[in-house]
C-alpha cells in the first residue's frame, strides 16, 4: 500500500481553510460529501482520530460523547455506524460505555449497533476503539494538569497534553471537565501574570498569590506556604488574567 506523502502542516491547512468557510469544524460526512482532500483515511492515518486532527486545526468540537448524529429509520449500515462511533472518540480512541452512550440518547442508537454487531463490545472493538471504564476524579485532572505545567514552565496547552505520556485521558475530555477553553494559546504562565497590574489587584490575598508568582515561586511553593492547594493558585491567577483581558477589550472598545 502506498504510504500518502501529505504531511499534518497540510492537513491542518485544509482544515483550517474548510473550517473558515462555515465557522466550525466539519463531520466525516460533509468531508466526503464535499470531495475535500486530503481524504479522511489520510487524516486518520496522520492523527489517529478525525477530532484529533480539528483539535490541532484550532476548533473545539465539545464534548466528544455529546455531539450526536442522526440519520433516517433503517438507514444505518456497518460502515456508517463505525464511522460514527471513531469520529465520537477522543484523541486517545476512548468511547463510552454502552449504558452511557444510551443514556445519552446517541446516534445510532444502542440497540440498532447490538442489531448489526451483536454487542456494543464488539462494535468498539471492530472500530479499533476502547470503552472508557472509569470517570477520572475532578481532582485527579487537576494534578495531572499541574503537574504538567510545573514541568513545562509555562501553562500547558492541548497539544501539550496530548503528547504526555502519562496523560490519565484526552484534551477534549479534560479541556471541558476543568473548563481550560479561555486559557491564551500564545503565550506562557508567567508572561501574563508578569503583565497584571499589582495595584489593580483588590484582593491581598490574591495580590500575594501573583507577587510571588512574578517573582518565580511555584505553584508547589506558594501552595504549600499558603496553606492552599495548587489548584486554588492557578485558578487566582487565571480569574486575573481573564478580568485583565477584559478590561484592557472594553477600553479598546471605548478607544476604537
Amino acid at each position: 500500500m502506498r504510504q500518502s506523502t501529505t504531511t499534518k502542516e497540510e492537513i491542518i491547512g485544509a482544515l483550517q481553510t474548510a473550517g473558515a468557510e462555515r465557522g466550525r469544524w466539519w463531520t466525516t460526512r460533509e468531508w466526503k460529501t464535499d470531495g475535500r482532500t486530503p481524504s479522511f483515511s489520510v487524516i486518520r492515518a496522520q492523527f489517529g482520530t478525525w477530532r484529533a486532527a480539528w483539535a490541532v486545526a484550532g476548533y473545539a468540537m465539545g464534548d466528544p460523547w455529546k455531539n450526536r448524529r442522526f440519520a433516517p429509520r433503517g438507514t444505518w449500515s456497518h460502515d456508517s455506524i463505525l464511522a460514527v462511533m471513531q469520529e465520537q472518540a477522543d484523541v486517545d480512541r476512548m468511547v463510552p460505555s454502552g449504558s452511557l452512550w444510551q443514556r445519552q440518547h446517541n446516534r445510532p442508537s444502542l440497540l440498532t449497533i447490538q442489531r448489526h454487531f451483536g454487542s456494543y463490545a464488539a462494535a468498539v472493538a471492530q472500530a479499533g476503539l476502547t470503552i472508557r471504564r472509569r470517570r477520572v476524579p475532578e481532582e485527579e485532572l487537576w494534578g495531572a494538569y499541574h503537574t504538567l505545567t510545573d514541568q513545562l514552565g509555562y501553562t500547558a496547552q492541548r497539544s501539550d497534553w496530548d503528547r504526555w505520556p502519562e496523560r490519565p485521558c484526552s484534551s477534549s475530555h479534560v479541556w471541558l471537565r476543568l473548563d481550560l477553553t479561555g486559557i491564551s494559546r500564545d503565550s506562557g504562565l508567567y508572561t501574563q501574570v508578569q503583565q497584571l497590574d499589582l495595584a489593580a489587584i483588590y484582593s491581598p490575598r490574591d495580590a500575594r498569590i501573583i507577587q510571588r508568582y512574578q517573582h518565580k515561586d511555584t505553584a508547589q511553593v506558594i501552595a504549600r506556604d499558603l496553606h492552599i492547594s495548587r489548584q486554588r493558585v492557578y485558578q487566582v491567577l487565571h480569574r486575573w488574567i481573564d478580568h485583565s483581558s477584559a478590561k484592557q477589550d472594553a477600553v479598546a472598545e471605548k478607544s476604537g
